[in-house]
């Protein structure tokens, strides 16, 4: 039978095709004017979920531009940042010039007297006197000899 409504398919679960055929059998309608029917009393319900998800994609649109405008607006930022750190260090520089120029003069000049006062490959602190308190006097002279009270085994 012809009709000038769109027809769309739509795939039931089994035990929902059961509970939509015993409902037609009671009432006498087709299955098909039932579905249409119970969509149609929904068409408020619908019609709010379409605007709220409208509302919805508009607020992540705007979101996604606010959020870029965001990040350019740090971008801003940080170069502005960067530009003054850069003037603040080059003043730093300046200031500080005069006073690294003295201390490198001090250094070289201390360098220059360090070279002059001794020869290259000396060693600037003296070798240590051996410290030999405790051993007491050797006793018989040299090494080999034994002590008194003790006796060298041979063999074993």
């Amino acid at each position: 039978m012809p009709t000038h409504n769109p027809r769309i398919t739509i795939t039931l679960t089994p035990e929902l095709s059961v509970i939509l055929s015993e409902l037609s059998d009671l009432t006498g309608d087709s299955k098909s004017s039932i579905v249409a029917d119970l969509l149609g009393q929904s068409a408020p319900v619908f019609e709010r979920i379409i605007r709220a998800l409208k509302a919805a994609k508009l607020l992540q649109i705007e979101a996604e531009g606010g959020i870029a405008e965001i990040g350019r607006g740090l971008k801003r930022a940080q170069e502005r940042i960067e530009t003054q750190l850069g003037l603040v260090l080059d003043d730093f520089d300046e200031g500080c010039r005069p006073i690294l120029e003295q201390a490198e003069k001090v250094v070289r000049r201390g360098a220059r007297g360090m070279g002059a006062a001794r020869p290259r490959g000396s060693r600037s602190v003296t070798t240590p006197v051996p410290v030999t308190r405790g051993l007491g006097p050797l006793q018989g002279g040299g090494q080999g000899e034994e002590k008194p009270g003790r006796r060298k085994v041979k063999g074993g």
